[in-house]
């Protein structure tokens, strides 16, 4: 299902909540009452006639990660709370189909702090691992909304701070997708890193720092998932 299609879906529940709402007055004991609960788990579970369209949003965000300290998991779950059930349950790169990332409305891939060079194959443990690879150059990913985040430590590692979310970011775009969730390099401090976009003074992704910044991890995940849903077109799901 579309985002546009869900769109219309969360519009025709809102008719049916809204309309079991305003019947409190004829059940005559308010919205908690058992007969209008069942009305109105009726009413929301046929929409327009259709006894089997639901409330509940289709999921149109797919989040994939690799990990290696379960770190990058943990972030990964911790993303997919703050969607809800406008995203998939957070899954390893590895158990993914060759035709997943392309599959969604929009993709969020996570990466811990490997680098990809000729001693690391696997680049950030699986991201190579898949068929066709991420280095695959054919536009498969074209249009495709494409969101990444990274661990790194800006302390240990100045000089290539969370470079697999910029190598990542090179692999994907060649690929044709579209870049979301930029974030500012505000509240950080390194010397270099790949996942600065060169044309730009900005981060190509979310950029966590759980070794010497973990207080500031779950906030920045709060504010980095809000950006995502204006970018990815999920802000105006809303019941009136």
């Amino acid at each position: 299902m579309t985002i546009s299609a869900t769109f219309q879906t969360f519009q025709l529940c809102n008719a049916a909540v809204n309309s079991v709402v305003s019947q409190q007055k004829i059940c005559g004991r308010g919205i908690s009452s058992p007969s209008c609960k069942r009305s109105l788990k009726i009413r929301s579970s046929r929409v327009a006639g259709n006894p089997r369209t639901t409330c509940a949003p289709k999921a149109s965000i797919g989040i994939y990660y690799t990990t290696g300290t379960c770190n990058t998991e943990k972030a990964a779950k911790n993303i997919k709370e703050n969607f809800g059930l406008f995203a998939e349950e957070a899954t390893q790169i590895r158990a993914a189909l060759p035709t997943d990332l392309a599959a969604h409305d929009g993709i969020v891939l996570g990466v811990p702090s490997y680098l990809w060079d000729e001693y690391s194959p696997v680049s950030g443990l699986d991201f190579d691992s898949i068929m066709p690879p991420i280095s695959n150059t054919e536009d498969d990913l074209k249009d495709v909304k494409v969101a990444i985040f990274a661990l790194g430590d800006q302390v240990g590692y100045p000089d290539n701070f969370a470079d697999a979310a910029g190598t990542l970011w090179e692999k994907l775009e060649a690929r044709g997708a579209t870049l979301v969730g930029k974030t500012p390099l505000d509240g950080y401090t390194f010397k270099r890193s790949l996942a600065v976009l060169p044309t730009e003074d900005m981060f190509c992704g979310l950029v966590l720092d759980n070794v010497n910044q973990a207080d500031l991890t779950e906030e920045r995940i709060d504010a980095w998932v809000k950006q995502l849903k204006d970018e990815f077109g999920l802000a105006e799901f809303r019941f009136a």
